[in-house]
């Protein structure tokens, strides 16, 4: 199909809305999802993303941790966290190990599927 994308966002509705605007463009296969930051590791073994669209605060392992994680278990995941964070927040996320790192607004999912895309085709 498309690039393999594993959601991690606590919230039902915007992780449901995400998955809808991924699969809409076409490009895209949501090949797990969870609300969890202590399954995104397992997930990401099993299923070996291209994409991690994550929020920074999950239950369980979240925010940097789960970044670095993510980078020595799956190198070759792109990680792009979508979040409400402040400006020296975004700065952390991007020294862990982020590729991208979105706010949360309610008009910005067409811009996390343009991110994800320029980010997977990079």
């Amino acid at each position: 199909m498309g690039y393999r994308v594993l959601l991690a966002e606590d919230t039902a509705d915007i992780r449901d809305l995400m998955k809808l605007h991924l699969s809409v463009d076409g490009r895209f296969e949501v090949v797990a999802e969870t609300e969890s930051g202590d399954e995104v590791l397992e997930l990401a073994r099993d299923e070996q993303p291209d994409l991690l669209i994550t929020d920074m605060t999950l239950d369980g392992t979240s925010g940097v941790p789960l970044i670095q994680a993510m980078r020595r278990e799956c190198p070759g995941c792109k990680i792009l966290v979508f979040s409400g964070l402040a400006g020296s927040s975004r700065d952390t996320v991007s020294d862990a190990g982020a590729d991208g790192v979105m706010e949360k607004t309610v008009h910005s999912f067409e811009e996390v599927v343009a991110a994800a895309l320029a980010l997977c085709e990079a």
